[in-house]
């Protein structure tokens, strides 16, 4: 089971140890680790899904080679962008028998990134003009990531974009307030520029789930406050139809959000309180028989 990158251990704020415990239940064993930004103590800023798709390679091999799991068939699961991870190992290990991804990217990375980041601008109600520019200074910042490779390349444009909106914007004042130009950079670099940020900006799930051989099951719940639930489920479909890929099914489940929970109300990230860091949560169980339901039919 993979999480996203941000510092969480094994038990995923309790949706991981659930599981795990469902499955159990149903004869079906798991492996759950501390990831690698909680192991080392480090920002989720410095971890990609690419590190945690080897990290879940690495945790297969070790199944593999355990004489008590050597014949038995292995699948990865993974949540949100942990969900990337088990896409990028499941595309070139075609030793894994399925794959669970629940709530993850289906769209590209730079469309995925601009509606996270234009989310809250739609409930400000701000002036038109002001509106076109705030969205047009965002799209500007992802371009340059898609457009350059290396880290230094990237954090200079970004840095020569925020001087030009420092110098020449009618919205300086409102956009930055009494910020110096040196704590612009910083703010754009530390959210724009961090090897996280630009992996999930430059992700393209085509290359990876046209690739995937394995019976493979992807779930979204469409009171999602993270992502765009539709969007994301039919980009992963489209792939899948093109490539004429037979052995998955997506599911669309009504009244459930991003953390797997049980909501009457859509509320976006930036409001909602039912978020994974909630110590009261309730997850919803009878979708976990669904992924166990689902794995009785892959026998």
């Amino acid at each position: 089971m993979q999480t996203p990158p941000y510092p969480s251990d094994a038990d995923y704020h309790g949706m991981y140890s659930e599981l795990a415990e469902v499955f159990a239940h149903s004869g079906i064993a798991s492996l759950r680790f501390e990831n690698r930004a909680k192991n080392l103590n480090i920002s989720g800023e410095e971890v990609t899904m690419y590190n945690q798709a080897d990290d879940l390679h690495d945790a297969f091999l070790s199944l593999k080679r355990d004489r008590r799991f050597a014949t038995y068939k292995i699948g990865l699961l993974g949540h949100s962008e942990g969900g990337s991870a088990v896409a990028i190992e499941s595309s070139k290990n075609n030793d894994i028998a399925f794959a669970i991804i629940l709530s993850s990217c289906g769209i590209k990375g730079t469309d995925f990134i601009y509606y996270q980041s234009t989310l809250r601008i739609d409930y400000l109600k701000l002036h038109s003009i002001q509106d076109k520019w705030i969205r047009k200074e965002i799209w500007d910042k992802i371009r340059i990531i898609e457009r350059y490779n290396s880290p230094t390349i990237i954090q200079s444009k970004l840095k020569e974009h925020d001087a030009m909106l420092y110098n020449d914007s009618v919205f300086r004042i409102k956009a930055y307030g009494n910020m110096t130009l040196h704590q612009v950079y910083k703010q754009t670099l530390d959210k724009w520029a961090n090897p996280h940020f630009i992996a999930v900006t430059k992700y393209d799930p085509k290359v990876y789930y046209s690739k995937i051989s394995c019976p493979i099951i992807l779930l979204y719940g469409k009171m999602d406050e993270w992502m765009d639930w539709k969007d994301n489920a039919d980009g992963i479909e489209k792939i899948f139809i093109d490539i004429k890929k037979r052995n998955y099914e997506i599911l669309r489940l009504d009244s459930i959000n991003h953390s797997y929970c049980k909501c009457d109300v859509y509320t976006p990230f930036f409001t909602s309180i039912s978020h994974m860091k909630s110590k009261n949560i309730e997850y919803s169980t009878s979708i976990w028989r669904k992924i166990i339901n689902w794995i009785a039919t892959l026998q």
